[in-house]
């Protein structure tokens, strides 16, 4: 059984760091291919079917062996809220907001009010009380967010503002998504299993919808989109992160994803010659400093 922020040993909280990088390096990458898609023909809609054939083809044979446990268990109305929560609606929500703003603004504002929402969740629907490194890192957390969203309105993106709403949104699906993984003591790889699986309906709708989109674009980004969304975003770095969940708890794992802002920088200037302005630059690292008192500070304390 996962043990709650406050009461995790030494051991956990390594594994669960390790997890939480793996799951840092996937999502930096993730950032600048769907970075690329979304000002293409590659864009959120389309993302999110080559998500779901990705990962849901692979995880197919394992959700016919479980279904019925995983029914027996939870139900179909939570298995069902996890798909809504993070699947295809998450995925167009995030990609679409990345048509406005470059993938280093995704990289800060997504992860960093994920950190925020999941602590006040944690709080309100576990009773997990947030200690006070905790509070003073999410301040500095938002405080990062509200710089980048500024450079977003005066900096380099002067249109970038209107990416904020969107990635906010799909923030708020996530951090819901953490901490009721959590709740309904849901494991890593069933969360994982249910989640692309029942992501499946959506291809035939998006053929119908957008399906030709997906013929006109090169099968050299097809592959690209599928391997990033299906096997390392869709599968392996879900999986780790259910497990973040379980090792860390809710509030720091939704905290470790503001390290995501270090990896889709650094990669989205040097693949997609984004600029890097003081302001954005300010802001990445106060979410960075803000996420590494939320996650090391309190455990520190109490070792």
């Amino acid at each position: 059984m996962s043990q709650p922020d406050g009461a995790r040993p030494a051991r956990s909280l390594m594994t669960g760091v390790v997890y939480g990088l793996f799951c840092v390096l996937c999502w930096g990458g993730y950032l600048v291919v769907a970075r690329m898609g979304a000002v293409g023909l590659l864009q959120g809609p389309e993302q999110a079917s080559l998500r779901a054939i990705g990962s849901g083809l692979v995880l197919l044979p394992r959700f016919m062996l479980v279904r019925r446990r995983l029914v027996a268990q939870q139900g179909w109305p939570r298995l069902i809220a996890i798909c809504l929560l993070v699947g295809p609606l998450y995925l167009m929500l995030f990609v679409q907001g990345m048509v406005y703003a470059p993938a280093s603004h995704a990289g800060v504002i997504t992860p960093s009010s994920v950190a925020v929402l999941t602590t006040l969740l944690a709080w309100w629907w576990l009773g997990e009380a947030p200690p006070r490194t905790r509070i003073l890192g999410l301040l500095l957390v938002v405080a990062g967010v509200v710089a980048i969203g500024w450079d977003g309105i005066s900096g380099a993106y002067p249109g970038a503002w209107r990416g904020m709403p969107f990635f906010l949104a799909a923030a708020v699906c996530y951090a819901s998504y953490t901490v009721l993984v959590r709740r309904w003591r849901i494991g890593g790889m069933d969360a994982t299993t249910v989640l692309a699986v029942l992501s499946l309906p959506y291809v035939p709708l998006h053929a119908l919808w957008r399906g030709a989109r997906l013929l006109e674009a090169p099968w050299q980004d097809l592959m690209l989109q599928l391997v990033m969304q299906g096997l390392l975003t869709g599968v392996l770095a879900t999986v780790a992160f259910a497990q973040v969940i379980w090792l860390l708890g809710p509030a720091s794992a939704g905290a470790i994803g503001a390290l995501v802002p270090v990896m889709a920088t650094l990669l989205g200037w040097a693949i997609l010659g984004e600029q890097l302005g003081p302001l954005q630059l300010c802001g990445m690292t106060l979410a960075v400093v803000g996420v590494l008192s939320v996650v090391l500070l309190p455990a520190a304390r109490r070792t």
